[in-house]
């Protein structure tokens, strides 16, 4: 039979109420960042959207996903690059995947949140079972008010305490690769943007002399 455990009192009970409390707000925030599909474990495949024309909805764009012929604010040099279908099309694309891309950590370091503060309430659990425990060895052993009791204690902070530091630790090296993870993707994007604009301006050229030349 499964030992009962006994009710929290006093600070170990105040300490636990919000530490559930805090774990209710991340879980209400995590919950409102997230995208339509992002908690699709279908849509959970490891790579990067790549949406049809017009799946943005974006009001510089006509049901077909090509851009119109004014958008307000644009730079001159971006506006020529936009008459070229192809890259109107990626760039939409690019910018609704490095935004999946950031969101993508944020939603990892709230995880990471998260996860401390369950972590960190079986801690509190873990030291309130364990002074417990030496209180009751040091009365059967007649030692309760003797110093050995402070450094049960002690001993056993310490240990909860190791293994807090050592989860933290771990949690650091995951948000240090899931950063390192996102500028990787987001330079891989801003690569290939630059490749499509070599390749926008060579067709706009080649559209040009044909209507110019016929050739």
């Amino acid at each position: 039979m499964a030992k009962k455990q006994k009710p929290l009192k006093g600070k170990a009970l105040a300490d636990a109420r919000r530490r559930r409390q805090e774990l209710a707000q991340s879980e209400v925030k995590f919950k409102a960042q997230q995208r339509p599909g992002d908690l699709d474990p279908a849509n959970d495949t490891g790579m990067f959207y790549q949406g049809p024309a017009g799946q943005m909805g974006n009001d510089n764009f006509d049901d077909k996903g090509a851009p119109k012929a004014k958008i307000p604010g644009m730079p001159k040099w971006k506006a020529e690059l936009y008459e070229d279908p192809a890259y109107a099309a990626f760039d939409r694309n690019f910018e609704y995947n490095r935004s999946k891309v950031q969101d993508s950590f944020i939603n990892l370091k709230n995880r990471l949140k998260r996860d401390l503060l369950r972590q960190d309430t079986r801690y509190d659990q873990q030291r309130v079972e364990g002074e417990r425990g030496i209180d009751r060895s040091m009365e059967n052993r007649g030692l309760y008010r003797s110093g050995q009791r402070h450094v049960g204690i002690g001993r056993m902070n310490n240990k909860i305490d190791f293994e807090r530091e050592h989860f933290i630790s771990g949690q650091g090296e995951a948000r240090e690769e899931g950063r390192r993870a996102k500028q990787d993707a987001i330079g891989s994007l801003k690569r290939q943007r630059a490749e499509e604009r070599i390749n926008a301006r060579s067709r706009l050229t080649d559209r040009d002399a044909t209507t110019k030349y016929g050739i």
